[in-house]
């Protein structure tokens, strides 16, 4: 045992008592997963997926390797945040505790009245509203297919401006690195509406609506966005169309065999485009230093507890008081001109605490958490993360309403609470939050479109499952 744990370069003697709460909440975690397949429910839906892959993953379950030498020579063997890395453990958990908690209290709210809650609530209003706002994309063909023509056109026209610019070299990843121009339209385009097209095109599929048009353009959504070095853009569709068809399978026993060779195949696509873009890049040690197989245990594709810890070790202790969230929240002005973001957006806070250049670096991870801390420490973590798991346990059990109500919606529902999911948790970490104001754009463009052809479709069933 020893010596295994000597192989993966293994250290809890910094966490011992903080990873024993973390098995706690592991353990809490996976009775709810056992509780909901003994009852027959559908156990990948949109809150098993972002606890999972936005909390446990990459906080309590990477933990073990996140204060090893290997880990820590990727950013430059800064041995001194090892110090710091109990407390960023104890804020993640406190997080997470929170997220559990939020959960539990709406559970209790929505077990006796289900109907009644979700349709008079104003969380459950709003989700009912963007829910109306998709299946009027879902079932506006025309429109959706001009939209999608428009946006797929100007990705091609600035994917090739990039390309072909010598003063862009590296690609598109180098580019909104490099220059301060061109990183709105390659956020906007690459890692925001352009998935959102496959999003929207899976969506179809799951409600029986796609067409070889609809599977032409997801296609080439996902290879026009794979240019943008992300890798969430060709895993996140390919995870969603697994997900699926396991639904779709009647046997527990296939459907959790083939969800298993999926996340395996899944998880090995995920290390090799990490590599090769560590490789490319040379932005980073890893790509030389650390096998393959083992980039994600210590690399920093799973680098949330890491970084946080660094983050702590290098901050003076100032709460920012809500102003990374406001320059979050005005994420559609370019940094270029504006004074505040340039000062106060998350990425540029991040990079310039630890010494980087955010010229150069967009910033470290410094998890979920993270944001609500230096802004308004424990109680901001607490807050923010029970609202999260409050909204989140809602959207589920809404879905799970659309689906009691029209089965046929069964996977429809599933996508839509994914990607209203992952706009929730731009909340928790505004980095991205541009990308809530791209997928506002894209829906506005598509109304434009509508307007202008006169589509006149009946909504039909959009405004059900409130």
């Amino acid at each position: 045992m020893v010596e295994l744990l000597n192989y993966f370069d293994i250290n809890l003697y910094y966490i011992i008592p903080e990873f024993a709460f973390g098995i706690i909440l592991i353990a809490i975690f996976f009775y709810d997963l056992v509780r909901h397949v003994a009852k027959g429910g559908f156990v990948l839906d949109c809150w098993f997926i972002s606890v999972f892959m936005g909390c446990m993953l990459p906080i309590v379950i990477i933990s073990p390797f996140s204060c090893s030498d290997i880990s820590l020579s990727v950013i430059g063997g800064r041995e001194y945040i090892r110090d710091r890395l109990p407390e960023a453990y104890l804020i993640s958990a406190i997080g997470i505790s929170s997220i559990f908690f939020g959960a539990f209290f709406g559970n209790l709210r929505f077990s006796s009245d289900v109907s009644s809650n979700v349709s008079k609530n104003v969380v459950g209003r709003a989700i009912a509203f963007a829910n109306a706002v998709l299946y009027e994309v879902v079932r506006d063909r025309i429109s959706f297919y001009i939209t999608s023509l428009l946006f797929l056109t100007a990705g091609v026209v600035t994917a090739i401006f990039v390309f072909s610019s010598s003063a862009l070299d590296g690609g598109l990843r180098a580019a909104e690195l490099g220059n301060d121009g061109i990183r709105p339209f390659i956020n906007l385009l690459f890692v925001s509406v352009i998935p959102l097209i496959t999003q929207i095109v899976i969506a179809k599929w799951g409600l029986g609506k796609a067409r070889l048009f609809d599977v032409v353009l997801g296609v080439s959504s996902v290879v026009l966005s794979a240019v943008s070095s992300s890798k969430s853009v060709i895993l996140m569709p390919a995870m969603l169309i697994c997900i699926i068809i396991s639904r779709r399978l009647k046997r527990k026993s296939l459907a959790f065999l083939f969800l298993a060779s999926c996340g395996a195949s899944l998880g090995a696509l995920g290390l090799i485009i990490n590599f090769l873009r560590s490789a490319g890049t040379g932005s980073g040690q890893s790509a030389t230093l650390l096998p393959v197989l083992l980039e994600a245990l210590y690399g920093n594709a799973l680098s949330d507890l890491r970084d946080f810890s660094w983050f702590l070790s290098d901050w003076n202790g100032q709460l920012y008081y809500g102003a990374t969230w406001l320059a979050g929240a005005i994420s559609f002005v370019p940094r270029s001109i504006s004074d505040f973001r340039e000062h106060y957006a998350l990425g540029v806070v991040t990079a310039t605490t630890v010494g980087l250049n955010p010229l150069e670096h967009a910033g470290i991870r410094i998890g979920p958490f993270g944001e609500s801390y230096i802004n308004f420490g424990y109680m901001g973590v607490g807050l923010v993360s029970f609202l999260f798991g409050y909204v989140v346990k809602y959207l589920q059990v809404w879905a799970r309403r659309l689906q009691e109500t029209l089965p046929n919606h069964r996977e429809y529902a599933f996508i839509f609470s994914i990607m209203v999911a992952g706009l929730l948790f731009l909340i928790m970490n505004t980095a991205g939050f541009w990308e809530l104001y791209a997928t506002i754009g894209f829906f506005v463009t598509f109304k434009a479109v509508r307007w202008l052809i006169r589509a006149d479709y009946p909504a039909g069933v959009a405004a059900k499952g409130g």
